[in-house]
């Protein structure tokens, strides 16, 4: 499973559990509520673990997403 399908489908299981929430639904919520610690674990593991390397140092650009340079400390 890619970093983005992972990121994805934790939205969806939240949104599920919100669901169960407002309907009532306790057994279904208390075993998504068990369920979802153990994907967010899985989901940061996976996260930490992703083979991406930035060209850049953490001096030379703050958000890797952004094409913002730092200005030089003086």
């Amino acid at each position: 499973m890619s970093l983005k399908n992972a990121i994805g489908l934790s939205f969806v299981l939240i949104a599920v559990y919100a669901i169960f929430i407002f309907g009532n639904n306790v057994q279904l919520a208390l075993l998504m509520g068990s369920v979802l610690p153990i994907y967010l674990i899985w989901m940061v593991i996976k996260t930490l673990k992703h083979p991406y390397k930035s060209k850049y140092t953490f001096k030379e650009r703050f958000y890797e997403d952004y094409d913002y340079f730092r200005s030089s400390e003086n």
